[in-house]
C-alpha cells in the first residue's frame, strides 16, 4: 500500500539537495548531515571511524554556522525567484538546468543558473 511508503518518500526529501538553497532539509533543521541506516551499521566505515569528541565539536561548529548556511539559502532563494520573475517579464520561456533537476533541457529555451 502506497502510506506504507511515505516515511521513505520523506526521508528520501529531506536528505535530498533542493535546487534552489543547494542544501537538505535536513541539514537546514539540523544543522548537520544526515546518516542513512544502512551508514548506522557497525561495521560500516562510518560507524567505525566515529569519534565521539570530533563529532561533538564538529556538531557545535555546525550548530554556530547554521544561521549562516541558513541566510545563504534564502538569499539564493530569493535570487532564483527574482531571476524567474525577471525573465518572465521580459516574456522569455524559463527552463532549469538539467544539474539542477536532471531534467531534459531544450536547447531553444534561454537557460538561467
Amino acid at each position: 500500500m502506497w502510506a506504507e511508503e511515505v516515511p521513505r518518500i520523506l526521508w528520501a526529501y529531506h536528505t535530498t539537495s533542493q535546487s534552489t538553497t543547494k542544501e537538505t532539509p535536513f541539514s537546514m533543521v539540523y544543522g548537520a548531515d544526515d546518516m542513512f541506516p544502512v551508514e548506522i551499521q557497525e561495521n560500516s566505515p562510518r560507524f567505525q571511524n566515529f569519534i565521539t569528541e570530533e563529532s561533538n565539536e564538529g556538531r557545535k561548529v555546525n550548530l554556530d554556522l547554521l544561521d549562516e548556511v541558513r541566510e545563504q539559502a534564502h538569499i539564493k532563494s530569493e535570487v532564483l525567484k527574482r531571476r524567474v520573475k525577471l525573465t518572465k517579464d521580459q516574456g522569455q520561456a524559463w527552463a532549469v538546468s538539467g544539474s539542477w533537476l536532471g531534467g531534459v533541457i531544450s536547447s531553444s529555451l534561454p537557460i538561467v543558473e
